[in-house]
């Protein structure tokens, strides 16, 4: 039961590290591009975390 449980506690660490690792190198690519960086958050942040807009 506790090999289980040490599986699943570093399985989470490993995937956490990768998606850790792809933020940083999507951070670093639009660093110094304010159009990027624009075209970015309307896209892709404000669907996932943004509220629906009202019709």
């Amino acid at each position: 039961m506790f090999l289980m449980f040490l599986t699943f506690v570093l399985m989470l660490a490993g995937v956490g590290g990768l998606i850790w690792l792809g933020c940083q190198r999507v951070a670093t690519h639009l660093r110094g591009k304010p159009e990027a960086t624009k075209a970015v958050v309307e896209h892709v942040l404000m669907p996932l975390f943004g509220r629906k807009e009202e019709s």
